[in-house]
């Protein structure tokens, strides 16, 4: 069982730091601006997930994109008239467009290496004490 746990918490840790290697790489080939909110609804839509929020921004060559953006369920609320930071791929901006905040770009990934480190940690630490004090891992 030990085995099992620490080869688990082993590949989540791998793969969450796959996960960041990959938003850094989304990060690094996507340009920023500053958009607007230009619609937030004021109360919840009928089902459960959180009201989006429309977000417009300016790209270089002088256009005008928006992005419908779905808010973390810890993330911060939007209002009408907020900057918003927008990372986006400058040859598909409407395709590829996020906003740029840590928890939608780092947040998952953190908590995978958080989770995979820490479950590391208790098999090593199970371990240490079931070879150091048998009479405690069972019969």
């Amino acid at each position: 069982m030990l085995i099992l746990c620490a080869l688990f918490s082993a590949a989540t840790l791998a793969i969450s730091i796959n996960f960041v290697l990959q938003a850094r790489r989304w990060v690094a080939g996507h340009a920023i601006a500053l958009g607007r909110v230009v619609a937030a609804p004021s109360a919840l839509d009928d089902d459960i997930r959180l009201p989006r929020v429309t977000i417009r921004f300016q790209i270089p060559d002088g256009s005008t994109c928006e992005l419908v953006h779905e808010p973390q369920i810890l993330g911060r609320a939007y209002h009408v008239g907020d900057a918003v930071p927008v990372h986006f791929d400058p040859h598909h901006p409407v395709e590829d467009a996020g906003v740029a905040t840590f928890a939608a770009v780092f947040g998952g990934p953190t908590i995978g290496i958080t989770l995979g480190l820490c479950g590391l940690a208790g098999s090593l630490a199970f371990g240490i004490g079931a070879h150091l004090y048998p009479g405690l891992a069972g019969p």
